[in-house]
């Protein structure tokens, strides 16, 4: 599993597995995009009930251990202004990951899938990214649009021009096949609208 949304999530995630047909304690593993707690926060859930391992990136052990954002929010628009405050304030409780990745892992080392889960720092300084044949994960490199099937910045970046490059690094090197992109915020978006909305330079 990629990412498991806010701590209050997890028993209601595992309810959703269940209901397509799959059965959460057989989860090989859970990847954590980056450590902001409306992406790992059920993750502690499924490891207490289902024994599930937890890997996040190297770089984002600390904000595991503070069960908080302790890295810079840096918004992007006046909508992600408006939601800065309650965003900081989220909260999960601290725990320390299974499996700290630091460089580029064969998803089938954890998962029995083709893929990869490699390092990608920028939003966060453990962010992963998560490749299977003809598809990406990115966690919070970049969000569909809040309407229509769009590519958009992130509401938090600190460095636009490094996001930029980071996802041509995607597009270009770790995920040239992939036709779909999986954000951690509304999508799933296309390659297309992906080249469109961060073209090289």
């Amino acid at each position: 599993m990629v990412d498991a949304g806010y701590e209050a999530n997890g028993a209601a995630l595992a309810e959703d597995l269940r209901g397509e047909g799959l059965d959460p304690a057989k989860l090989r593993a859970i990847v954590l995009t980056h450590g902001h707690a409306d992406h790992v926060g059920g993750a502690l859930y499924f490891r207490e009930h289902f024994r599930t391992p937890i890997l996040v990136g190297a770089g984002d052990e600390a904000l595991l251990a503070a069960g908080t954002a302790i890295d810079p929010l840096c918004p992007t628009s006046d909508r992600a202004r408006d939601r800065l405050e309650s965003d900081r304030a989220a909260r999960f409780t601290p725990f320390t990951a299974d499996r700290v990745i630091d460089r580029a892992v064969p998803l089938e080392e954890v998962a029995a899938i083709p893929g990869t889960i490699a390092p990608l720092p920028g939003h966060t300084a453990g962010s992963l990214v998560v490749t299977i044949p003809g598809a990406v994960f990115i966690g919070d490199l970049l969000r569909g649009a809040l309407v229509g099937s769009s590519a958009e910045l992130h509401f938090y970046m600190c460095d636009l021009e490094d996001n930029r490059r980071d996802v041509r690094e995607v597009l270009e090197r770790i995920a040239p096949a992939a036709t779909t992109f999986f954000t951690g915020h509304f999508g799933p978006v296309n390659r297309d609208a992906v080249a469109e909305r961060f073209p090289t330079p």
